[in-house]
């Protein structure tokens, strides 16, 4: 009975090889890290800017920016690699306020608030 299922062990087991094999290989040469920063450097000094910026600062960045033009989060996951809006929500969250001169246009003017404290019987 060994002898019969040890063809189709080996058998499977060289396909499973190959298998991890081509797995293994790489989509796209892409750059370590490291590798990656320095590039990221030579672009931000080529702007004109002295500031550190690093990968991840980057893709934060890359996000704040979609999300600030109301890019879907589904969007803005796949831009970003990921296969959910899960990582997006809980990573790339807006880390700043929106633009202050919208929000306080949508606060009431005091010509408003006058006309509404004037019908208030006293």
């Amino acid at each position: 009975m060994s002898s019969e299922t040890l063809p189709f062990t080996r058998t499977y087991n060289e396909r499973l090889k190959r298998k991890l094999q081509e797995l293994r290989k790489r989509v796209f040469q892409l750059p370590s890290l490291n590798g990656a920063n320095k590039i990221l450097a030579h672009w931000v000094a080529s702007a004109g800017t002295d500031k550190h910026i690093t990968w991840s600062c980057a893709r934060l960045s890359f996000s704040i920016l979609l999300q600030d033009r109301r890019v879907d989060l589904a969007t803005v996951a796949y831009l970003l690699g990921h296969t959910t809006t899960k990582q997006v929500q809980k990573a790339y969250k807006r880390h700043r306020a929106k633009s202050q001169s919208e929000v306080i246009a949508l606060l009431p003017s005091m010509e408003s608030i006058h006309e509404s404290t004037d019908k208030c019987p006293s």
